[in-house]
């Protein structure tokens, strides 16, 4: 499948299937295919979707740099005041892969911060995240 923007969307959801079925490695791969097709704001979808796949194949540094490459993008068009439930959740994302790679004092604030924006701004999380 060739990195076209008309078929985004397609391979975003394929690589979630991946995911939900455990073969993680392929939904990255999937994942970053789509990275050349991604316009904002999907390249930070994407960017966050990255992240998760090698969350689960326990790539911790890798996940570190692309959360912060997920936060950057994210928040070039927005502001926290903007989309304030998703500052919260990919800060809280932050904290838990510091801990994931035993930073525990420097994951202590995102996390914190993360987690009272997600719960002050509950009502602004998307349809999708509620059940997850």
């Amino acid at each position: 499948m060739a990195a076209d923007p008309e078929t985004r969307q397609t391979r975003h959801l394929l690589g979630w299937n991946y995911m939900r079925r455990g073969d993680s490695e392929k939904a990255l791969e999937t994942f970053l295919k789509n990275v050349p097709a991604s316009v904002p704001p999907y390249d930070a979808m994407t960017s966050e979707a990255i992240y998760s796949a090698l969350m689960k194949l326990e790539r911790y540094e890798e996940a570190l740099v692309q959360i912060q490459k997920t936060f950057e993008l994210w928040f070039k068009t927005n502001s926290k005041e903007d989309d304030p439930f998703t500052w919260g959740r990919v800060r809280a994302s932050t904290g838990h892969t510091l801990i994931a790679l035993r930073r525990f004092q420097e994951a202590e604030t995102p996390l914190l911060e993360g987690y009272h924006q997600m719960v002050k701004f509950q009502r602004y999380q998307p349809p999708y995240k509620r059940d997850a």
